[in-house]
């Protein structure tokens, strides 16, 4: 490696997260940057190394806290920047931001970017484990010399209630850390042969109506609210399914375990479980949702890729997902954890399909026009660029 390029350091706590970062070590090495990426060993990790050209260094963070485990890898971080020593860091997700920032502030690292992705001190129950993460938000921020907020409403929350502050915080072009891929979430693939076997997999015909949803089946995000309104709107019309794509989580965040029995036994919908496929599984939905309850969900880019695919998006305000629609336009933007208006954005669209086909046409230019990669990276480049020269 060229002894005159700088050295930039990202991180993320799961190789789960590898999507948040896809293409971006490539674009910065192009650049002119040496890339490094921290991450624990995982699925795909050292494929993304290969791939993008950057150097993987695997180190044990866990997402949840553990005492013992954080102390041992703020060492370890703290060591891997004495020997690389960066120009810049910039991390993300809670775990490798608070160790990433805290260790760069101690091996003297100047540019110490955090990645606010979501403020999960925002779906804690209050309590005492609520204070703890809102104290470990705090102390990231404070660590970091710049915030990139990936959503502008996220960074106003944040703001007016003093988890950073303004001086810090900074969005990239519209919103989004890493931004749609369109040449994957594209309608020209709504009629290709995967779609069809998708259809046939799934038990999905041409003349079902179908609800979609792509994330992790957790509490946050809705997913009960998401049943619930299905329940309502099915008694009313005929050949309505509800599909959901991802995998279910079994934490705090749960949803609850009755709801899911039901979830799993209902005929009408279908749990398809974590797919790499889920460019296709667009295609065989009507209308997609994302109903999350707060600032967890810090921008929600598979409302983006959606949107891209030209499926007509529901989210909800008091999240980052608003930054995703424009209401009346795109989709439709509701009130969090309110079954009833969900329900009803439902039966818009199932009544409505020329509104739905227009706010699917609309929601690909507005993704093509502000949420590509290259919009995203160009504006991080940017941000580096100005911060190397201070």
């Amino acid at each position: 490696m060229g002894n005159n390029r700088p050295k930039l350091v990202l991180s993320i706590t799961d190789a789960f997260c590898l999507g948040f970062l896809r293409g971006q070590a490539k674009y910065m090495k192009d650049s002119g940057f040496d890339v490094f990426l921290i991450c624990p060993d995982g699925p795909g990790l050292d494929d993304y190394g290969r791939n993008e050209g950057c150097t993987i260094i695997k180190l044990p963070y866990k997402r949840e806290i553990s005492l013992f485990s954080d102390i041992k890898n703020l060492w370890l971080t703290y060591k891997t920047f004495r020997k690389i020593k960066p120009d810049i860091i910039n991390v993300g997700t809670p775990k490798a931001g608070l160790l990433g920032v805290a260790a760069g502030w101690f091996a003297g690292v100047n540019v110490r970017i955090f990645t606010l992705r979501g403020l999960r001190s925002t779906a804690e129950p209050e309590g005492t484990q609520k204070r703890v993460v809102e104290f470990m938000e705090r102390l990231t921020h404070h660590f970091a010399t710049k915030v990139i907020s990936i959503t502008p409403s996220m960074a106003k929350y944040a703001v007016e209630n003093r988890i950073l502050s303004k001086e810090k915080v900074v969005v990239l072009a519209k919103a989004s850390s890493n931004g749609i891929n369109v040449s994957r979430f594209t309608p020209s693939k709504s009629n290709a042969p995967e779609v069809q076997l998708l259809r046939q997999e799934l038990g999905i015909g041409r003349e079902d109506f179908v609800i979609g949803y792509v994330g992790r089946v957790v509490k946050s995000k809705g997913v009960e609210e998401i049943f619930r309104a299905f329940q309502t709107i099915k008694k009313k019309y005929k050949r309505i399914k509800l599909l959901f794509v991802g995998p279910v989580e079994l934490t705090s965040d749960s949803v609850d375990e009755r709801v899911l029995e039901k979830m799993n036994t209902d005929e009408d919908i279908i749990m398809a479980g974590k797919r790499s496929d889920v460019e296709y599984c667009y295609h065989v939905m009507n209308v997609f949702t994302l109903p999350s309850h707060n600032f967890r969900e810090g921008f929600g880019n598979v409302a983006m890729e959606a949107s891209a695919c030209g499926i007509p998006i529901i989210v909800t305000k008091g999240a980052g997902c608003q930054d995703a629609v424009i209401d009346g336009k795109t989709g439709k933007l509701i009130a969090p954890i309110d079954d009833d208006e969900l329900a009803d954005a439902f039966e818009f669209y199932i009544n409505n399909p020329e509104e739905a086909r227009e706010h699917g046409q609309n929601g690909i230019v507005y993704a093509n026009e502000f949420f590509r990669n290259d919009i995203i990276w160009e504006a991080q480049l940017s941000l580096y660029n100005s911060l190397l020269k201070k």
